[in-house]
């Protein structure tokens, strides 16, 4: 845990030293050249990227006791804000399979759908990279960022590979270390589960058509993020053309992928806007300007989401309570003479 500490410390330092070399002055003028209308015009985009995510995952998800797509993106809701708020690795997807399972959903069918789930959403940034390399070669051939892009591109691919492989080879060493507490939450027999999870993978695999048609609204949803930024950098007086955004976006996202293990890719995010916004006509203002945009939409969206689930937790556990003091009379009462 210390390692991880350590990067969240360095990526804090990196983005303060970007706020300094920038200007604080400068950069609180572009913020506030955007205002509240401009930042609640891209949240407000954002949460059709949220709908079709959602959806991309409602599809994956097998049994037929399935909730439905509204369910999906209240779940979907509450885990993207603990993945931008709280940023603990693998916390947002058990996070969200433990809100499926609280309404109906059995936690092997929660467990494979999350897992498969993030597939597609990898595979789909996948083609989402390679869109936009092909348009940063056709609109601006000169530029060296093209091989830098190839290079994460790489990486990444190889890291899905990985991952998919785990899911086969290494799932029940992860289910295994999970903490029996959170295991019994999710309704994970320690025992039973793990091979019912792996039968339910592969059937999820071999339905070609609900992996396939989740990648396409995972996609769906990358570009829609295209046009989140492409109004942001409206609203900051540096517009892009739609081609230069799609470059911008995806190509900032195959760097938070390839350097996933810095804790909400804090100050790394920044520094890749700043330099692919530099490499596509953005002065570092704006460039970081836009990476701040999108961290204060994700605490609009993400500190509501936190409040939600722990409200929900709440409840859960005071019905338990509640049963359980039910139960104790009931026993005492039994326990009386006639």
């Amino acid at each position: 845990m210390k390692w991880k500490t350590a990067l969240a410390l360095g990526g804090g330092l990196l983005l303060i030293g970007l706020l300094r070399w920038v200007g604080f002055d400068s950069i609180s003028a572009a913020v506030a050249t955007v205002g509240w209308r401009g930042l609640l015009t891209i949240t407000g985009v954002h949460v059709f990227s949220v709908v079709l995510c959602a959806a991309a995952w409602w599809r994956v998800t097998p049994g037929s006791r399935r909730p439905s797509v509204v369910m999906f993106g209240w779940a979907r809701f509450i885990r993207d804000a603990v993945s931008d708020v709280l940023v603990i690795p693998i916390a947002s997807e058990l996070v969200g399979a433990r809100v499926l399972v609280l309404h109906g959903v059995t936690g092997t069918a929660a467990t494979a759908g999350v897992v498969v789930d993030v597939t597609t959403e990898l595979l789909a940034q996948l083609a989402f990279t390679v869109l936009g390399l092909s348009l940063l070669i056709a609109f601006h051939p000169t530029q060296n960022g093209a091989y830098w892009a190839l290079s994460a591109l790489v990486v990444a691919a190889l890291g899905l590979m990985g991952f998919v492989m785990a899911q086969t080879h290494g799932l029940s060493r992860l289910v295994s270390r999970l903490p029996e507490r959170l295991v019994a939450s999710l309704d994970w027999p320690m025992t039973s589960s793990i091979a019912a999870v792996h039968e339910s993978l592969r059937s999820i695999y071999r339905d070609r058509r609900a992996c396939l048609a989740s990648c396409a609204y995972h996609l769906a949803a990358w570009l829609v993020g295209v046009v989140e930024i492409w109004i942001a950098l409206k609203f900051l007086g540096h517009p892009l053309i739609l081609a230069d955004a799609a470059v911008l976006e995806s190509l900032v996202y195959a760097v938070r992928t390839v350097v996933f293990f810095v804790p909400g890719a804090l100050g790394v995010q920044e520094g890749s806007y700043v330099a692919l916004g530099v490499m596509l006509g953005l002065d570092t203002e704006t460039g970081l300007a836009l990476s701040l945009l999108k961290r204060g939409r994700d605490l609009l969206l993400g500190v509501p989401g936190l409040v939600a689930f722990y409200a929900m937790e709440g409840s859960v556990s005071w019905r338990h309570g509640q049963r359980a003091l039910g139960d104790d009379e009931c026993g005492a009462d039994a326990d009386q003479p006639p």
